[in-house]
């Protein structure tokens, strides 16, 4: 009879457990293994610090690990952190990480700018969704741009029914639906130009 190959140590082959009980350990964002630093991280999503002086340096570390972590998925868990800590900081993130290597950041980046980003950071949505190379971050930032009428926004929404994407196509009309009271034009670009003159 051969020889069944022994089952893989789970130790080995399993992400590690959040820290025993779900309690947070701070130290842990140091962690030399990246798998660490992004459950630790990931703890911090589920509820804010109590401690306003903990919340405030451990959202001082979710910053530098947001924006400078070298694993992607280090990154974004520690912007969905940084969003449930601080908000108002992630938003400050979110904007200087639109443009990071790894689509995930961007789309986590996208998602916060149009929650929370507000009227100042309209042209970096438009920014996103003219240019970003992932198709989930355009639809994230043309589903975003739905809260701002203004002409820039429909234009930028507008060229994006041409978008090679369908998905992103039809969140640019949704939102054009949106921004025009209800008119649904489709998703021809040219119908909607000679709507919005």
């Amino acid at each position: 009879m051969p020889d069944t190959p022994a089952a893989p140590d789970p130790a080995q082959t399993a992400l590690p457990a959040p820290a025993a009980g779900g309690k947070f350990e701070p130290a842990k964002l140091e962690s030399p293994n990246a798998d660490v630093r992004r459950e630790t991280a990931l703890l911090l999503t589920k509820s804010v610090l109590p401690n306003r002086d903990m919340r405030q340096t451990v959202s001082k570390r979710l910053v530098v690990m947001a924006q400078g972590d070298p694993e992607a998925l280090v990154r974004s868990a520690a912007l969905q952190a940084l969003l449930v800590q601080r908000p108002v900081a992630a938003v400050d993130v979110a904007r200087r990480v639109r443009a990071d290597a790894s689509p995930i950041v961007r789309w986590d980046a996208a998602k916060i700018l149009a929650d929370l980003g507000g009227a100042p950071l309209v042209p970096a949505l438009i920014e996103m969704l003219s240019t970003d190379p992932d198709e989930n971050v355009r639809r994230e930032a043309a589903k975003g741009l739905s809260r701002y009428d203004e002409p820039r926004v429909i234009q930028a929404l507008i060229v994006s029914l041409d978008d090679e994407s369908t998905s992103v196509s039809h969140a640019a009309r949704e939102s054009l639906v949106k921004l025009s009271s209800g008119i649904d034009m489709g998703t021809k670009r040219e119908a909607w130009e000679k709507w919005w003159k």
